[in-house]
């Protein structure tokens, strides 16, 4: 089939390019079923934006029942108290044993003989947009609703996607990627990152990240189509599955500055206006849905999370530069226990370094940062990186470091529109990866025996 495309990739007639993109999808999401296995007959178990949808379609902003298991809710606690009042919030023990945080704010002392009853409400605290998805699936089939499925399709898609985005910019002269070359890139995407083993999971936390690669790359293709409105739409989906998806937004403005100049700025401005209403509209939405649960128009549910290290997120905030240092360890110097009996290899739940996993990716600092549009995918990935740096949250419990998932894509592209030569060590690197991130999507969360259980950083014995 290689064989009847021509070399160059911008030679493709439309025909050969919806062919390729739909043979890309078939194979990926074949792959990623087989890889999947038995998790793609059914739910995932921790399937929150089904119980998300379910809300809303049964008129609640709040979960219908209590979860299923301990893992990643939100709760809101009710006391009444014999004072008559009753109040909302939680308890915020990293100000003292006794303190109660309302939803407004407001610290309060309260002991056990100040309560006469506690009721709480559960929240799902994750983004919105793939609970959105899930709408129609939960209404057919209630929590049943196949979220492993829903995931492997849109990873799926999102690799023919990912191909498709580098056939256009090629046709519009951006790089001279050939046409062999542009499928190891979305074969090294599909295959050789975090992206795969994600992909074959379901379950909240990395379908959000499946989800959000989808959109941010229906986004970048609406961008070199000159679609601003669809472009609005697709970083508007993309910001409510991943929130530092937003920071995508300032693509836009420099690719039209990297290609009109300062030719047609009032032409500019109108586009971007125009690609600034669906965003300001899902913000507004968004925040209006944060208010009606949290009384907090910023506030997901994060900080209601019902989880053991709450205590830190109340110390130190969601962001913070106390977290720097063990997440950088994670995404730069974790590596796996090598042992001389079975299981040989052993790695710990926060992952292993980026390094290790995805080498290829590091070939970006081989690109002339300067080229084209290189300097705006070196912004937009490094405003996400360091924000993700400072999350309380290594991306625990994991093979790798999925939070990378998010600036893949842009690394990718550095790669893509740099020239950088395809030598043999880039095809080393790559194979590396593949291998890695092969046996991660075969034994994560299956082979326990690789997987130690526990919540430490390092091996230390």
């Amino acid at each position: 089939m290689i064989r009847n495309f021509p070399d160059k990739i911008t030679n493709l007639s439309l025909r050969a390019r919806i062919v390729t993109a739909l043979g890309i999808f078939l194979f990926v999401g074949t792959v990623y079923s087989l890889f999947a296995y038995k998790r793609i007959t059914s739910a995932s178990k921790n399937n929150h934006f089904a119980y998300l949808a379910e809300s809303w379609l049964s008129g609640n902003l709040h979960m219908k029942t209590p979860p299923p298991h301990g893992n990643d809710w939100a709760r809101v606690l009710t006391l009444e108290l014999r004072s008559g009042k009753s109040v909302s919030g939680k308890w915020y023990h990293s100000k003292g044993k006794n303190i109660f945080r309302t939803l407004d704010g407001k610290f309060l002392t309260l002991n056990a003989s100040d309560i006469r009853a506690r009721k709480s409400k559960w929240y799902v605290s994750f983004p919105p947009a793939p609970a959105i998805v899930m709408l129609v699936p939960v209404k057919l089939w209630g929590l049943r609703a196949n979220d492993v499925l829903i995931t492997v399709i849109f990873a799926a898609a999102a690799m023919a996607l990912f191909w498709l985005l580098l056939s256009v910019t090629a046709q519009h002269g951006w790089h001279k990627r050939t046409f062999l070359q542009s499928l190891v890139l979305t074969g090294i995407f599909a295959f050789g990152t975090a992206f795969f083993w994600a992909s074959v999971r379901g379950e909240v936390w990395f379908t959000a990240h499946i989800f959000g690669v989808f959109f941010i790359i229906c986004f970048l293709l609406a961008v070199f189509t000159d679609h601003p409105i669809l472009a609005g739409f697709a970083l508007s989906a993309a910001f409510l599955s991943r929130t530092p998806m937003i920071f995508a937004s300032i693509f836009y403005a420099f690719y039209l500055w990297r290609k009109n100049g300062f030719k047609n700025i009032r032409g500019d401005i109108f586009t971007l206006s125009i690609f600034s209403i669906p965003i300001i509209l899902a913000i507004a939405a968004v925040m209006t849905h944060n208010y009606l649960r949290f009384q907090d128009v910023f506030e997901f549910g994060h900080n209601y999370l019902d989880v053991r290290w709450q205590y830190r997120i109340q110390k130190y905030g969601l962001f913070n530069y106390e977290y720097l240092s063990r997440n950088l360890s994670v995404v730069f110097t974790l590596l796996p226990r090598i042992k001389t009996s079975w299981p040989f290899i052993q790695i710990s739940p926060h992952g292993m370094a980026l390094w290790l996993t995805t080498p290829v990716l590091f070939y970006m600092f081989r690109a002339n940062m300067k080229k084209n549009l290189i300097p705006g995918f070196v912004f937009i990935s490094a405003v996400m990186a360091l924000l993700v740096f400072s999350y309380q949250n290594s991306g625990f419990v994991q093979y790798g470091y999925r939070f990378s998932i998010d600036f893949t894509v842009f690394i990718l592209l550095i790669i893509a529109f740099s020239g950088i030569k395809f030598t043999r060590v880039f095809y080393a690197l790559a194979a590396w990866g593949l291998i890695v991130n092969t046996f991660g999507a075969l034994t994560f969360s299956r082979f326990h025996a690789f997987y130690p259980p526990g919540n430490f950083l390092f091996f230390t014995s």
